[in-house]
């Protein structure tokens, strides 16, 4: 009989072995699991914030390409400004070239006194008139002087 008793001690021992195991198992898996669902939840807000920061990143871009469209189009404007202006300086300059030679006795010659306008300085005056046209032009303050 004790050997019964001995045997039923051991088979309890052992049950008791194997479910302290089972327990600590399943507590190894419920913070696990516990660990995994926080490190979810946390990776959720992370693609939330970084979906906020990207709409962000977006709309700066789609100022940024605007802007740059802008300043395309002014860019155009001032070039086209500048053409036009170095054409009707062509057609002007043969008129201004014959009245100085007409007058004979003038000893200056007005074109060797003139600066030379290469497309350079026009395209700079176009885009300085461009731009003034766009952004405008900063008025001087008016003081008002007492009597």
């Amino acid at each position: 009989m004790s050997n019964q008793r001995h045997e039923e001690h051991e088979k309890r021992l052992k049950a008791e072995e194997k479910a302290a195991q089972l327990s600590q198992q399943r507590k190894n898996i419920q913070k696990s699991f516990s660990q995994s669902e926080q490190r979810i939840l946390d990776l959720e807000q992370e693609i939330e914030s970084l979906r906020k920061e990207n709409k962000a990143l977006s709309t700066q871009i789609k100022r940024f390409q605007e802007r740059l469209a802008s300043y395309k189009r002014d860019d155009n404007i001032a070039k086209e400004t500048s053409k036009s202006f170095a054409d009707q300086l062509e057609n002007v300059k043969p008129v201004l070239l014959g009245g100085v030679n007409e007058h004979k006795d003038r000893k200056a010659n007005i074109t060797a006194d003139a600066p030379k306008i290469d497309s350079d300085t026009v395209s700079t005056e176009a885009m300085e008139r461009t731009m003034t046209a766009h952004f405008g032009r900063r008025q001087p303050s008016k003081k008002k002087h007492r009597a």
